[in-house]
């Protein structure tokens, strides 16, 4: 499988070491402030599709990655009551300040960024088959994932998922009355495709969600 480097129609590194999403599983299940892809991967519109979500337009092969691993470029105003609500381009390339990317960061669904076909460019950097982890905890008898990642091997994916999984307890323990016992959740690594295994095909791992 490809590793990539993504980089903007005007050729600006955008983000590097990501993977085409091997498990459609681990994508975010809409929740609010969470993202919706793993670290160090893209998925495609087609991706979503096939994995039911609704904002994805079949036969448009625009691609989305994780927050996580974008560049820092510039943002214009958005349109969202928290956030970027993806409804306009307010990703700037830093080169001429063009806009270049939709980024979702409004409240009520997962985060990401998004570019149109046109305006990005994938370029191969290496081909291996990539490690992907995750991440789970256990609270109240269930086993939560709380984070996801894919990396050339065991160390990149690995620190990576560390990165995550504090991000997402964090945010989490923000949401309880419980903060200091759900930030001090010890985290449990696994490798995905055997945790996986587990659900039926028309089942998906449940994410660690408290904020309701």
């Amino acid at each position: 499988m490809p590793r990539y480097r993504l980089h903007t129609k005007f050729g600006t590194l955008a983000a590097r070491g990501l993977y085409h999403l091997p498990f459609l599983k681990l994508l975010g299940g809409g929740r609010d402030d969470h993202p919706m892809l793993p670290a160090g991967t893209f998925a495609r519109d087609s991706d979503l599709v096939n994995s039911g979500w609704t904002n994805a337009r079949e036969g448009i092969e625009g691609i989305y990655i994780s927050q996580a691993d974008f560049q820092e470029f510039p943002r214009t105003k958005y349109c969202g009551c928290c956030g970027p609500g993806g409804g306009m381009q307010n990703v700037l390339d830093p080169q001429n300040m063009e806009p270049v990317a939709y980024e979702f960061a409004d409240c009520y669904s997962s985060h990401y960024i998004h570019f149109k076909p046109g305006d990005y460019e994938l370029t191969e950097e290496s081909a291996e088959q990539p490690v992907c982890l995750v991440g789970c905890v256990s609270l109240n008898k269930q086993t939560w994932l709380v984070g996801a990642a894919c990396g050339r091997n065991a160390r990149e994916a690995g620190k990576r998922l560390a990165q995550d999984c504090q991000k997402y307890l964090r945010l989490e323990a923000s949401y309880s009355s419980h903060n200091r016992q759900i930030a001090r959740l010890p985290v449990e690594t696994r490798e995905a495709s055997l945790y996986l295994r587990r659900f039926k095909k028309t089942e998906k791992p449940q994410w660690l969600f408290l904020k309701y």
